[in-house]
């Protein structure tokens, strides 16, 4: 990544545009724990994705092997059988979107921000907000990061293409979200 950090690919396999083919069965990329994602105040997350089927993890990392462990820290940012795009803390959905908002075979930024100061999470699709909820508490956990694999105890990995995917450690704003989605969509239009 451009931090130096070396991925490792199980399965995923190189596509054109910069993005990465996930079989929705035993692909994924991991990317060494780090406190990039230890989120304790404001937070992006941003990924360009294709979906193949609705259904599917995008963005996720655990702190252990079982979801339902004790551990409250945990994030994952899913796409749900009912085509909502979710970011859930261990424990339940935190923000969701609203229903049939992704659409398989079509492109699309998905993202989620975190302003501290009000707790508010909001979800976005290329560049629009989509829904806020206040969140109270930290994210903070700084194990590996796991793109487009599912859990052990969640239904099924990414299928399909996925590119762009970045953390920052600091909330954007409405406008620097949406250019962001402009300066990147070119490689997936």
């Amino acid at each position: 990544d451009a931090y130096g950090r070396t991925c490792t690919r199980t399965g995923a396999t190189p596509g054109g545009q910069g993005a990465w083919g996930f079989d929705g069965t035993d692909d994924y990329l991991t990317v060494p724990a780090s406190v990039d994602w230890n989120f304790t105040a404001d937070f992006t997350i941003a990924v360009w994705a294709n979906f193949d089927s609705v259904n599917r993890n995008l963005v996720k990392s655990v702190s252990n092997q079982d979801w339902n462990s004790a551990t409250t820290s945990d994030w994952l940012l899913n796409v749900g059988s009912d085509a909502q795009l979710y970011f859930y803390r261990k424990g339940g959905a935190i923000a969701v979107s609203q229903a049939n908002l992704v659409v398989a075979g079509e492109w699309a930024q998905l993202a989620v921000t975190r302003q501290a100061a009000g707790g508010i999470v909001t979800t976005w699709k290329n560049g629009i907000a989509i829904a806020s909820t206040a969140v109270v508490g930290d994210l903070g956990n700084t194990q590996a990061l796991e793109i487009g694999r599912a859990e052990t105890n969640l239904d099924g990995g990414f299928s399909g293409r996925m590119g762009e995917v970045a953390i920052y450690q600091r909330g954007f704003s409405p406008l620097e979200l949406q250019n962001l989605c402009l300066a990147t969509k070119w490689r997936f239009q």
